[in-house]
């Protein structure tokens, strides 16, 4: 049996669980452009970074037209500056030079089992976003149920990166 990671074994309502800002930047700064820019979109990913910002309460900027760049990200502006948001590949199929701080963020919060996003404003790195999913109460016991039933394999699909979708399965 193939299951689907989101709303099946998780509840499907990703939370921001860190917010690791770049040299020269600040947590409530890095929030504050990417919920401008995310409240634009319907993406989970997206409205938890809006849910973040409201329940921190922190005041939003308008923010220019979302343009989606097809599983990189998101590119849009705030104060007359491009704001991006995304993952590495948004700029590294550009050839941009992404500064350390941010490479090993993204690997530490990878590492946690969560799904990233990087911020840049204008030619300033701003740092990255985690965010997670929680498994769903009882889905454990669910799936010993389909074991002790003889349903095997028993597979999770999900579009999250590896690390994420091995964290959820230690999980479950």
């Amino acid at each position: 049996i193939a299951l689907d990671k989101t709303s099946t074994l998780t509840v499907g309502k990703p939370e921001v669980t860190e917010l690791v800002p770049a040299p020269g930047s600040s947590a409530e700064e890095l929030l504050r452009v990417a919920a401008a820019v995310e409240r634009r979109s319907q993406h989970p990913l997206a409205q938890a970074v809006v849910r973040r910002a409201e329940s921190d309460q922190v005041a939003l900027p308008d923010a220019g037209e979302l343009q989606s760049i097809t599983a990189r990200g998101v590119r849009s502006s705030v104060a007359d500056k491009v704001v991006e948001i995304g993952s590495l590949k948004l700029w590294t199929q550009d050839g941009v030079a992404i500064p350390d701080e941010i490479l090993d963020a993204v690997v530490t919060l990878q590492g946690r089992g969560q799904s990233v996003m990087v911020v840049r404003h204008g030619d300033q790195w701003l740092g990255t976003i985690g965010v997670s999913d929680r498994p769903r109460p009882g889905v454990r016991q669910i799936l010993d149920l389909l074991r002790k039933l003889g349903i095997r394999p028993i597979v999770m699909l999900t579009g999250d990166n590896r690390g994420v979708g091995k964290a959820i399965a230690k999980e479950v």
